[in-house]
């Protein structure tokens, strides 16, 4: 496939609907992993996390309850299924199925994978048979079509002049075991004198492409295994090609960021340890931060974003903590020495760069001043003045709230104000603090918490701009007054300074949760991946809020 081809692939993936397709996975008292479940909407799916958190199990269960488990397999995975709850909902033909353990109906078409677990153990069987020259007298090789040749060199970066297959009965473990034989640069091998790298792509070749012909649901595991990042990208460009080609809906389970990146992130879920109780926690992440940090890998920065000066960057980074956006990881905040210097670097930094992008937020009172169609990426903050005069007015206007985040009196505060009245908005408010015990760089952090409060629309929508993902977290009323009374989910966020945090329900929805809606009592119980249950209480944030929490 050539990379234009391959996004075409991708496309159709995005579009089409496998006749056979799981839809959702539900379960409850699953031995070694707990309560959960799984929702898909795409033909090509992942599920991905750190070791010993159940993925195996999960993709064993989805087997065993789809299949009926005809050849008693998996012992272990049976134990830990009897006693629990497990429902796999699908679409067959249009037509909503749903299917319990254990299956007492009629099996599904549903294929698990372990190419780890095959490869090896067909390498085996073939290099520990002393009679295979013999075996081979009984059976004929086949070429490999040019099409799957294509295919496979470009998986594996070889120029293979020719590949051959012969399909071995009764051999080892397995009722049929490929064998193959290859041609490149004038050398012929065998299977017996490959790497498992090689061996697993023609083997998974051979499966995929050979002996699935019908629709089916097909689990694989870790299939990155034993390739280079290049190659597990281009293997997953294969998936889809005989996902399209066969009718196949397929759920991978994977460690890698580049199969995770082909596929998507929309298309990927996340377990999670429940550090509370051992159980797990399946999130839909919305960002590939959330893939990332859960897979132990750190994130590439994307680009840098400039602001005018140190409370322009407070007050950003304020901002984006506030409304849950992932721009502080995606990009370095940095502070420039003035207005002047970031039009400067704006103008001349090269905007078709594809390695790093360059963003600049001016103060507010740069708007009309910026000419936007020679600046690119320009944004400014809300208002139309500096931080610290916008600031000023904000005492004034809200001293009350103003005093509960400065954690001072009204009083105090409103007698303090009056020493630094008439002074130059970039003086007054060091002065402030100094009068008032304060560290500056505080005091504009305790601000724009009430600053953002005020003109939460306006900050909403400079995030949003340069943040899409977050418009995702608006809920529209229909979907809020079809909440239960309660909802069920978990904290997956905290910011403990700030005193707020969120929570993603059993559905997937994200909340807000400020520490004044939790009882005092219990605010020590606040823990990241804590579950809890909720009232949702409508706002006029871009994120509903949680009222009347309780803890599970």
């Amino acid at each position: 496939m050539r990379s234009k081809k391959a996004d075409d692939y991708w496309r159709k993936i995005s579009e089409d609907s496998a006749p056979l397709r799981l839809n959702r996975v539900d379960f409850d008292n699953l031995a070694g992993v707990g309560k959960g479940t799984f929702s898909f909407s795409s033909t090509i799916n992942v599920v991905c996390g750190k070791n010993g958190l159940g993925k195996s199990t999960l993709l064993k269960s989805i087997y065993l309850t789809l299949s009926g488990n005809p050849h008693d397999l998996y012992p272990e995975t049976v134990s830990r299924l009897d006693g629990s709850e497990f429902n796999v909902k699908l679409m067959d033909e249009g037509k909503s199925l749903e299917v319990g353990y254990p299956n007492t109906g009629a099996p599904t078409s549903v294929i698990y994978l372990d190419p780890s677990e095959l490869c090896q153990v067909s390498l085996e069987s073939l290099r520990r048979e002393k009679n295979l020259d013999e075996i081979m007298e009984q059976h004929e090789f086949f070429k490999v079509d040019e099409s799957s040749l294509t295919e496979i060199r470009r998986i594996l970066g070889r120029s293979y002049k020719e590949i051959e297959v012969m399909e071995i009965d009764d051999l080892g473990s397995y009722k049929v075991t490929p064998f193959f034989r290859v041609t490149l640069n004038q050398n012929t091998y065998d299977s017996r004198e490959m790497a498992l790298g090689e061996f697993s792509v023609l083997f998974l070749w051979w499966l995929l492409w050979k002996r699935i012909e019908t629709p089916h649901i097909v689990l694989i595991e870790e299939p990155e295994n034993f390739l280079t990042p290049q190659a597990q990208r281009y293997l997953t460009d294969y998936l889809a090609l005989v996902a399209l080609k066969s009718k196949l809906w397929i759920l991978l389970s994977t460690h890698s960021e580049h199969v995770i990146e082909n596929v998507g992130v929309p298309s990927t879920s996340v377990v999670v340890e429940n550090e509370i109780d051992g159980s797990v926690i399946v999130k839909n992440p919305r960002h590939k931060l959330e893939v990332l940090e859960h897979l132990g890998l750190d994130p590439k920065k994307r680009g840098l974003i400039l602001v005018e000066d140190l409370a322009g960057k407070i007050v950003f980074e304020q901002a984006c903590i506030y409304f849950g956006s992932f721009l502080l990881n995606d990009y370095e905040v940095i502070k420039s020495d003035g207005s002047g210097a970031m039009r400067s670097v704006l103008q001349n930094f090269p905007h078709d760069s594809k390695c790093i992008e360059c963003v600049g937020v001016f103060d507010g009172d740069e708007r009309g001043k910026v000419d936007t169609s020679q600046i690119k990426n320009s944004h400014f903050l809300p208002g139309d003045r500096a931080p610290e005069a916008e600031f000023r007015d904000l005492i004034r206007e809200a001293p009350g709230a103003c005093a509960s985040a400065l954690r001072v009196s009204e009083a105090r505060l409103i007698e303090k104000l009056s020493l630094v009245t008439g002074q130059d908005h970039h003086d007054w408010l060091d002065n402030l603090g100094r009068s008032l015990g304060a560290d500056c760089n505080s005091m504009v952090r305790d601000l724009s918490q009430v600053w953002i409060e005020t003109k939460r629309d306006d900050f909403y929508a400079l995030i949003s701009e340069l943040d899409p993902t977050v418009k995702q977290e608006r809920l529209t009323p229909e979907i809020v007054e079809e909440h239960p009374s309660r909802i069920v989910g978990y904290i997956d966020a905290l910011n403990f300074d700030r005193g707020f945090g969120f929570v993603t329900s059993d559905e997937g929805e994200r909340y807000f949760l400020h520490f004044s809606n939790v009882n005092h009592l219990k605010r020590d119980l606040l823990a990241v991946s804590k579950r809890v249950s909720f009232i949702a209480e409508k706002t006029d944030k871009p994120l509903d809020s949680v009222g009347s929490i309780e803890f599970e």
